[in-house]
Protein backbone atom coordinates (compact mmCIF):
# COMPACT_ATOMS: atom_id res chain seq x y z
CA UNK A 1 0.00 0.00 0.00
CA UNK A 2 1.10 3.66 -0.41
CA UNK A 3 2.95 5.04 2.61
CA UNK A 4 0.09 7.35 3.65
CA UNK A 5 -2.39 4.47 3.60
CA UNK A 6 0.03 2.38 5.67
CA UNK A 7 0.21 5.20 8.23
CA UNK A 8 -3.60 5.46 8.28
CA UNK A 9 -3.89 1.73 9.00
CA UNK A 10 -1.04 1.58 11.53
CA UNK A 11 -3.24 1.79 14.73
CA UNK A 12 -5.02 -1.48 13.91
CA UNK A 13 -4.63 -4.95 12.45
CA UNK A 14 -7.22 -6.19 9.95
CA UNK A 15 -7.47 -9.35 7.89
CA UNK A 16 -10.02 -11.44 6.01
CA UNK A 17 -11.15 -12.08 2.44
CA UNK A 18 -12.10 -9.33 0.01
CA UNK A 19 -13.63 -9.49 -3.46
CA UNK A 20 -13.85 -6.25 -5.43
CA UNK A 21 -14.53 -4.73 -8.81
CA UNK A 22 -12.73 -1.44 -9.42
CA UNK A 23 -12.09 1.13 -12.13
CA UNK A 24 -9.56 3.90 -12.78
CA UNK A 25 -10.37 6.72 -15.18
CA UNK A 26 -8.45 9.92 -15.97
CA UNK A 27 -5.01 11.45 -16.31
CA UNK A 28 -2.15 10.42 -14.06
CA UNK A 29 0.51 13.08 -13.41
CA UNK A 30 2.00 15.12 -10.55
CA UNK A 31 -1.07 17.37 -10.32
CA UNK A 32 -3.91 15.01 -11.16
CA UNK A 33 -5.15 11.70 -9.81
CA UNK A 34 -7.49 9.46 -11.80
CA UNK A 35 -11.01 8.80 -10.56
CA UNK A 36 -11.00 5.59 -8.52
CA UNK A 37 -14.20 3.65 -7.81
CA UNK A 38 -14.67 0.24 -6.24
CA UNK A 39 -17.43 -2.11 -5.09
CA UNK A 40 -16.33 -4.64 -2.48
CA UNK A 41 -17.42 -7.59 -0.37
CA UNK A 42 -15.52 -8.66 2.76
CA UNK A 43 -15.99 -11.97 4.60
CA UNK A 44 -14.28 -13.83 7.45
CA UNK A 45 -12.85 -10.52 8.64
CA UNK A 46 -11.06 -9.73 11.90
CA UNK A 47 -10.17 -6.32 13.38
CA UNK A 48 -8.00 -5.52 16.39
CA UNK A 49 -6.83 -2.20 17.85
CA UNK A 50 -3.16 -2.22 18.85
CA UNK A 51 -3.74 0.27 21.69
CA UNK A 52 -6.38 -1.80 23.54
CA UNK A 53 -8.02 -5.21 23.72
CA UNK A 54 -10.89 -4.14 21.41
CA UNK A 55 -11.45 -6.65 18.63
CA UNK A 56 -14.12 -7.86 16.23
CA UNK A 57 -14.39 -11.21 14.46
CA UNK A 58 -16.51 -12.86 11.74
CA UNK A 59 -16.83 -9.51 9.97
CA UNK A 60 -19.06 -9.31 6.90
CA UNK A 61 -19.24 -6.12 4.84
CA UNK A 62 -20.24 -4.91 1.42
CA UNK A 63 -20.30 -1.46 -0.09
CA UNK A 64 -18.32 0.95 -2.20
CA UNK A 65 -15.38 3.35 -2.24
CA UNK A 66 -14.63 6.41 -4.35
CA UNK A 67 -11.96 9.10 -4.20
CA UNK A 68 -14.67 11.60 -5.12
CA UNK A 69 -14.95 14.90 -6.95
CA UNK A 70 -11.44 16.11 -6.16
CA UNK A 71 -9.87 12.64 -6.47
CA UNK A 72 -7.95 12.85 -3.21
CA UNK A 73 -8.16 11.76 0.45
CA UNK A 74 -10.32 14.76 1.44
CA UNK A 75 -13.08 13.81 -1.00
CA UNK A 76 -12.78 10.05 -0.51
CA UNK A 77 -15.93 8.26 0.66
CA UNK A 78 -16.24 4.69 1.95
CA UNK A 79 -19.71 3.20 2.27
CA UNK A 80 -20.75 0.00 4.04
CA UNK A 81 -24.30 -0.92 3.07
CA UNK A 82 -24.03 -3.98 5.30
CA UNK A 83 -21.81 -4.46 8.34
CA UNK A 84 -21.94 -7.47 10.68
CA UNK A 85 -19.38 -8.46 13.29
CA UNK A 86 -19.07 -10.45 16.50
CA UNK A 87 -17.59 -9.29 19.77
CA UNK A 88 -16.46 -11.89 22.31
CA UNK A 89 -20.01 -12.45 23.60
CA UNK A 90 -22.10 -10.11 21.48
CA UNK A 91 -22.48 -8.51 18.09
CA UNK A 92 -22.51 -5.24 16.12
CA UNK A 93 -24.73 -4.87 13.06
CA UNK A 94 -25.47 -1.82 10.93
CA UNK A 95 -24.33 0.43 8.13
CA UNK A 96 -22.03 3.43 7.86
CA UNK A 97 -20.26 5.97 5.67
CA UNK A 98 -16.77 7.37 6.27
CA UNK A 99 -15.72 10.60 4.54
CA UNK A 100 -12.35 12.36 4.36
CA UNK A 101 -9.41 10.04 5.06
CA UNK A 102 -7.38 13.00 6.37
CA UNK A 103 -9.92 13.62 9.16
CA UNK A 104 -12.37 10.72 9.40
CA UNK A 105 -16.04 11.72 9.57
CA UNK A 106 -18.43 8.86 10.38
CA UNK A 107 -22.18 8.71 9.73
CA UNK A 108 -23.59 5.45 11.06
CA UNK A 109 -26.44 3.45 12.50
CA UNK A 110 -25.61 0.38 14.59
CA UNK A 111 -27.39 -2.03 16.88
CA UNK A 112 -25.24 -4.04 19.23
CA UNK A 113 -25.13 -6.29 22.27
CA UNK A 114 -22.28 -6.45 24.79
CA UNK A 115 -21.24 -8.45 27.81
CA UNK A 116 -20.18 -5.63 30.15
CA UNK A 117 -17.19 -7.63 31.42
CA UNK A 118 -15.82 -7.23 27.91
CA UNK A 119 -15.76 -3.42 27.98
CA UNK A 120 -14.08 -2.96 31.39
CA UNK A 121 -10.60 -2.53 29.85
CA UNK A 122 -11.84 0.40 27.71
CA UNK A 123 -12.64 2.53 30.80
CA UNK A 124 -9.53 2.14 32.92
CA UNK A 125 -9.91 5.61 34.51
CA UNK A 126 -13.66 5.34 35.12
CA UNK A 127 -14.99 5.24 38.72
CA UNK A 128 -17.38 2.44 37.61
CA UNK A 129 -15.37 -0.70 38.42
CA UNK A 130 -15.90 -4.39 37.62
CA UNK A 131 -18.91 -3.92 35.39
CA UNK A 132 -21.10 -6.99 34.85
CA UNK A 133 -24.35 -7.46 32.95
CA UNK A 134 -25.73 -7.12 29.45
CA UNK A 135 -25.91 -3.96 27.31
CA UNK A 136 -28.19 -3.59 24.26
CA UNK A 137 -27.97 -0.44 22.14
CA UNK A 138 -29.23 1.17 18.95
CA UNK A 139 -27.00 4.11 18.05
CA UNK A 140 -26.97 6.88 15.44
CA UNK A 141 -23.63 8.68 15.26
CA UNK A 142 -22.44 11.61 13.14
CA UNK A 143 -19.00 13.01 13.93
CA UNK A 144 -15.27 12.58 13.68
CA UNK A 145 -13.52 9.41 14.81
CA UNK A 146 -9.95 8.36 15.54
CA UNK A 147 -8.25 5.12 16.54
CA UNK A 148 -6.50 6.60 19.57
CA UNK A 149 -7.18 8.63 22.74
CA UNK A 150 -8.54 11.57 20.70
CA UNK A 151 -11.75 9.62 20.12
CA UNK A 152 -13.10 10.31 23.63
CA UNK A 153 -13.30 14.04 22.94
CA UNK A 154 -14.58 13.49 19.39
CA UNK A 155 -17.35 11.24 20.70
CA UNK A 156 -18.51 13.87 23.17
CA UNK A 157 -18.51 16.58 20.47
CA UNK A 158 -20.40 14.48 17.90
CA UNK A 159 -24.13 14.27 17.26
CA UNK A 160 -25.16 10.91 18.65
CA UNK A 161 -28.39 9.36 19.86
CA UNK A 162 -28.83 5.95 21.44
CA UNK A 163 -31.59 3.76 22.83
CA UNK A 164 -30.00 1.75 25.67
CA UNK A 165 -31.15 -1.24 27.70
CA UNK A 166 -29.15 -2.70 30.57
CA UNK A 167 -29.96 -6.00 32.27
CA UNK A 168 -28.55 -7.43 35.49
CA UNK A 169 -26.07 -4.55 35.83
CA UNK A 170 -23.57 -4.82 38.69
CA UNK A 171 -20.58 -2.66 39.54
CA UNK A 172 -18.52 -1.09 42.28
CA UNK A 173 -18.28 2.69 42.38
CA UNK A 174 -14.84 4.16 43.16
CA UNK A 175 -14.01 1.50 45.74
CA UNK A 176 -17.23 2.06 47.71
CA UNK A 177 -18.30 -0.47 50.37
CA UNK A 178 -21.80 -0.42 48.81
CA UNK A 179 -23.01 -2.98 46.27
CA UNK A 180 -24.71 -1.56 43.17
CA UNK A 181 -27.13 -3.95 41.44
CA UNK A 182 -29.68 -2.94 38.80
CA UNK A 183 -32.21 -5.42 37.49
CA UNK A 184 -33.22 -3.28 34.53
CA UNK A 185 -32.45 0.15 33.05
CA UNK A 186 -34.12 1.63 29.97
CA UNK A 187 -32.83 5.00 28.76
CA UNK A 188 -32.12 7.26 25.81
CA UNK A 189 -28.84 9.09 25.23
CA UNK A 190 -28.84 12.36 23.30
CA UNK A 191 -25.35 13.90 23.29
CA UNK A 192 -24.69 14.86 26.95
CA UNK A 193 -28.20 14.13 28.27
CA UNK A 194 -29.31 10.68 29.41
CA UNK A 195 -33.10 10.36 29.74
CA UNK A 196 -33.90 7.47 32.10
CA UNK A 197 -37.36 6.09 31.34
CA UNK A 198 -37.10 3.23 33.83
CA UNK A 199 -34.51 2.13 36.37
CA UNK A 200 -35.01 -0.58 39.00
CA UNK A 201 -32.28 -1.77 41.32
CA UNK A 202 -30.74 -1.97 44.76
CA UNK A 203 -27.82 -0.22 46.43
CA UNK A 204 -26.76 -2.60 49.19
CA UNK A 205 -30.00 -3.08 51.21
CA UNK A 206 -31.93 -0.21 49.59
CA UNK A 207 -34.44 -0.89 46.80
CA UNK A 208 -35.11 1.97 44.42
CA UNK A 209 -36.85 3.00 41.23
CA UNK A 210 -35.71 6.09 39.33
CA UNK A 211 -37.09 8.10 36.43
CA UNK A 212 -35.50 11.33 35.23
CA UNK A 213 -32.44 12.70 33.45
CA UNK A 214 -28.70 12.72 34.00
CA UNK A 215 -26.32 15.25 32.46
CA UNK A 216 -22.64 14.56 31.68
CA UNK A 217 -22.86 10.85 32.54
CA UNK A 218 -20.89 9.68 29.48
CA UNK A 219 -18.31 12.46 29.87
CA UNK A 220 -17.91 11.47 33.53
CA UNK A 221 -17.43 7.79 32.61
CA UNK A 222 -14.80 8.83 30.05
CA UNK A 223 -13.03 10.99 32.67
CA UNK A 224 -13.82 14.14 30.67
CA UNK A 225 -16.12 15.82 33.24
CA UNK A 226 -15.71 16.27 37.02
CA UNK A 227 -19.39 15.81 37.99
CA UNK A 228 -22.75 14.48 36.87
CA UNK A 229 -26.09 16.21 37.44
CA UNK A 230 -29.24 14.25 38.31
CA UNK A 231 -32.85 15.42 38.11
CA UNK A 232 -35.77 13.04 38.63
CA UNK A 233 -38.07 11.06 40.90
CA UNK A 234 -37.06 8.19 43.20
CA UNK A 235 -39.21 5.59 44.93
CA UNK A 236 -37.30 3.76 47.62
CA UNK A 237 -37.74 1.22 50.40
Amino acid sequence: LPEKIQKTCSPFIANGKITFHSALKGLVNKKTNPLFEMNYTISEGNFKLKSSSFQLSSIQMNGGLSNGKYRNFNSTKITANLFKAKTKKGHINGQFTIKNLNNYFLSSKFNSSWDLKEINPYFENSPFIQLKGQLLTTTNYKGNIAFDNRFKRMFLDANHKSDIKLKDLRFNYAGSILDFNFESINCKLNKQKTLVNFCKGTISETDLKFKGEILNLIAYILDEAPKIYVKGDIEST
